[in-house]
């Protein structure tokens, strides 16, 4: 079962959803307000399901919704002041939308590369482990295999950190999307139903880098154990 700080991350996404946009006194989105809100939700719930029990779900959640406020508050004037750069909606939205798949395709790589390198690293200890047990010493090997383990955790922090600004930025885009007058509402709403499409996959993206992550971290505790045989 979920816990408290999942269910409040989802909450808060469903009353975004709900509430619709905040607006400005001339009725136009408030895009840096939403996007704070909606960064906020967004950091929430994704720090709540980067935990591995119940207290650490709970503390990331609280974290991540404060640095996604923060991030989200500074994607929305980003989403603000590209408003201005286009005469439709649409045409806006077929940037965003280009723009995630990018995205996407850009962050699938890393985690390609890090799923290999990790591949590779753990044939090492495993060949390492053999090696110890024949009564080599391995120790200056075991370490060097450690070091490369924890620069590619750092590596994997610096992606979901860039992804998850990518996230907000387009749940930002996403809250203040609207037909401008002379626009063909139905093409627009298709138009979100797209980037809310590729949002979602950046969002699974995400968890894939986390899950790549955490077995690096089992990878790293396993060259641990060899290094003290």
């Amino acid at each position: 079962m979920r816990n408290f700080a999942i269910r409040n991350g989802l909450y808060l996404s469903i009353a975004l959803s709900l509430s619709g946009c905040l607006n400005t006194p001339d009725g136009q989105p408030n895009d840096i307000v939403n996007a704070g809100l909606a960064g906020a939700g967004i950091g929430a719930l994704i720090g709540a399901v980067t935990g591995d029990d119940g207290g650490e779900r709970t503390r990331n959640a609280a974290i991540g919704g404060v640095v996604g406020g923060a991030i989200g508050a500074g994607v929305g004037s980003v989403a603000a002041k590209r408003r201005v750069a286009y005469n439709a909606e649409s045409a806006s939205l077929d940037t965003e939308i280009r723009n995630a798949s990018n995205d996407l395709a850009a962050s699938k790589n890393v985690a390609r590369s890090a799923r290999s390198a990790l591949e590779s690293e753990n044939q090492r200890l495993a060949a390492l482990k053999r090696r110890s047990e024949q009564g080599q010493n391995i120790a200056a090997d075991t370490e060097r295999s450690k070091q490369r383990l924890k620069r590619q955790i750092a590596s994997l922090d610096a992606e979901k950190a860039s992804l998850a600004e990518e996230i907000s930025h387009y749940e930002a885009v996403l809250s203040s999307a609207r037909a401008e007058p002379g626009e063909d509402p139905a093409s627009v709403q298709q138009k979100v139903a797209q980037l809310e499409a590729r949002k979602r996959q950046l969002q699974e993206q995400y968890q894939d880098l986390n899950n790549i992550q955490r077995n690096t971290r089992t990878a790293v505790n396993s060259a641990g154990s060899l290094g003290e045989v």
